[in-house]
């Protein structure tokens, strides 16, 4: 009984902790509209992942060597670069639409995380996994309602940032096997600032002190993101908490509503339902990632 009262609580505690990562992730990206409106979205990316790095050098610092220490440095810079695009995309993105259409579509990476198995592993798609990755396409497209007009580039931002997600995801979940979870991220964050540094340098402006405390606010609450989003799968497994991640399309709704007085219509509300039915379908139905055969790294 005492065995499954504490699984019972470890899943309560990674339950919260993804629902609460997911409240500060949703406001970055709410922020970086308004953000990207006064500066760039490289200077958005370097502010974003250099105060990440500046977090997290004291701990660093302070239990010395061995969290430098790497196994696995190609999965790092896949799962970094990937990471990188993902964010970069869902900046773009919510630019050219609404914050709800851009939480959404940058979270349907589940739908794509088969598709890249496939590709890259050669790992077969289960049926029951089809009928969640293609009921989830449809309510993507009942939601952006294509019509014979080109298609808004926010959505296909939308879906790279997604694609882009779900690779970073895939060699994330390989890294945590043999990384600790902060090596992880002091790299994320070290590749992320110096690749933003020539873009942003390309892109400067002047930054006056409102821009400055509104990008340091993004780059702090994205610290908190992911603290709590790593300490979460220290109580659950990623294929249990994956589906709660949908409630960033709650979280996107209701700051839409606050911060520019739109709510989603009816249509988009369907089509969220659709794809979120599909995204939890999708992570009901599938499978552990196989090892690779050799580590090459």
């Amino acid at each position: 009984m005492e065995k499954v009262s504490r699984t019972k609580q470890n899943r309560t505690k990674g339950i919260i902790f993804v629902l609460i990562s997911w409240i500060f992730y949703t406001t970055v990206i709410a922020l970086s509209r308004v953000a990207s409106e006064r500066t760039s979205v490289p200077v958005v990316l370097l502010f974003q992942n250099f105060i990440g790095l500046v977090c997290l050098i004291p701990w660093m610092i302070r239990k010395g060597k061995k969290t430098l220490r790497l196994t696995k440095i190609r999965g790092i810079a896949i799962r970094t670069i990937a990471g990188y695009l993902s964010y970069a995309f869902v900046f773009l993105a919510v630019q050219r639409m609404s914050l709800v259409n851009t939480v959404l579509l940058s979270n349907s990476a589940p739908l794509f995380i088969p598709l890249i198995i496939w590709l890259w592993r050669g790992v077969k798609i289960d049926k029951g996994l089809w009928i969640g990755i293609l009921l989830g396409f449809f309510g993507i497209a009942f939601i952006l309602r294509p019509t014979g007009d080109i298609i808004n580039i926010g959505a296909l931002y939308g879906i790279a940032a997604a694609i882009c997600l779900s690779i970073s995801s895939i060699a994330k979940r390989r890294l945590v096997k043999t990384e600790r979870v902060v090596t992880i991220l002091f790299y994320y964050f070290l590749i992320s600032t110096l690749i933003s540094i020539p873009f942003s340098l390309e892109t400067w402006k002047p930054i006056d002190k409102q821009t400055l405390l509104l990008l340091c606010g993004i780059g702090a609450l994205f610290v908190c993101g992911q603290t709590f989003f790593s300490n979460a799968y220290r109580y659950e497994k990623p294929s249990f908490l994956s589906a709660f991640n949908y409630s960033s399309v709650v979280y996107g709704a209701m700051l839409q509503w606050l911060l520019w007085g739109n709510f989603p219509d009816w249509c988009t509300i369907l089509g969220i339902v659709v794809v979120c039915t599909g995204g939890i379908l999708t992570i009901m139905h599938g499978k552990p990632i196989p090892p690779e055969k050799k580590n090459r790294s």
